[in-house]
């Protein structure tokens, strides 16, 4: 198996460590930010797969997020 990278960011810090352990025991590599400015910046660098994220969050809306990773890499699924 190929190791997909999936960017994961949740403002609960508990979620984004469950989701990221379930993907990670399924073979992913998962990356969890803690802020949106952090996801965004490690998103600019490349090569995720999958962005999972929370809609309402205090530093960047998931929409926007999604739009803008979206903008730099339109292969990514989000």
């Amino acid at each position: 198996m190929s190791m997909e990278r999936i960017l994961i960011l949740d403002d609960e810090s508990k979620i984004s460590a469950l989701c990221g352990k379930i993907l990670g025991k399924l073979g992913y590599n998962v990356i969890t930010p803690s802020y949106g400015v952090e996801a965004i910046a490690m998103a600019r660098r490349g090569g995720y797969d999958l962005l999972l994220t929370d809609l309402k969050m205090p530093d960047v809306d998931g929409f926007c997020l999604c739009r803008e990773i979206s903008a730099l890499f339109p292969s990514i699924a989000t």
